[in-house]
């Protein structure tokens, strides 16, 4: 029995398969080949060799239970409470080293594929001060619209819209969070646009797809009213986060509409009339 499994092994060997239908093929063979176990053991029991008989009984029941698990991951999208798994693969020092490293490798990789300067220049990071940023109906419209263009372009490497649904009930059940953004996002383009003490904040793939996004509210401590009165201001840095996330129901998953945010960074520079002040 052993010699047949061999040889389809090397049999299998000689196909170019992806991953996934060779270990369905692998569990019903090993399947099949368990079997054997359990015709030995029958076997056993009826000439009277007890202890032989219960030592193949016990291992065809230990291997029937992975058999179960592999058919049950490779063959369906659920996944089991019961699966002991995880914690014989940490008993034994982890997964391989390769698995491993390319595990890293997916998770060093960078999520979007924006790389490039940010349109608003470079600032000296110690120089800047977070601001707060609201958001109406409208601008949160323009704002679904401008990630929906990146994702839909491939700029963007989304998070659950990469994954299949039973990665994602994999995730739910170990409290991952699973969101259509992984990290936060680098928009292409963005800029401030004062109008008296009302400040929005203007994004998009570029300065003619451009549209309102949110506008500020404080500037760290100070109102934005007060900001604009003594300050030139400048947008360092804006990351869309949050957004879309999935979540478990009842054993089901669904989708819960949640709102994007917007993270911005803001340098200041005093007016000339109070930097005169100052002097004299």
């Amino acid at each position: 029995m052993l010699s047949i499994l061999d040889t389809l092994n090397h049999f299998l060997g000689y196909f170019s398969i992806n991953s996934k239908p060779r270990s369905r093929i692998y569990t019903v063979i090993a399947s099949i080949g368990n079997f054997y176990l359990l015709y030995l053991a029958i076997h056993a029991f009826r000439y009277q060799y007890f202890l032989r008989g219960a030592i193949y009984l016990g291992v065809f029941l230990i291997l029937l239970y992975f058999c179960v698990l592999n058919a049950i991951y490779y063959f369906t999208d659920k996944t089991v409470k019961f699966d002991i798994s995880p914690k014989i693969e940490k008993l034994l020092g982890g997964p391989p080293k390769d698995a491993l490293e390319k595990a890293n490798a997916t998770e060093a990789a960078p999520k979007t594929k924006i790389r490039n300067i940010p349109t608003a220049g470079l600032f000296n990071e110690n120089s800047l001060v977070p601001a707060t940023v609201d958001i109406s109906a409208d601008e949160q419209a323009n704002l679904n619209l401008i990630v929906d263009e990146l994702v839909r372009q491939s700029l963007v490497t989304a998070g659950f819209d990469q994954l299949d649904e039973g990665s994602i009930k994999q995730r739910l059940l170990k409290n991952d969070n699973v969101q259509r953004l992984e990290a936060p996002l680098d928009l292409p383009f963005f800029d401030l646009q004062v109008n008296g003490d009302h400040v929005v904040i203007l994004a998009g793939l570029n300065a003619l797809t451009a549209k309102p996004v949110g506008h500020l509210a404080h500037v760290g401590l100070t109102s934005i009213e007060q900001a604009v009165q003594d300050y030139n201001l400048a947008l360092a840095k804006l990351q869309v986060n949050g957004g879309p996330q999935k979540v478990l129901n009842a054993d089901q998953i669904t989708e819960v509409p949640t709102p994007y945010e917007l993270q911005a960074k803001v340098a200041f520079q005093p007016k000339k009339d109070e930097i005169e002040q100052h002097e004299s």
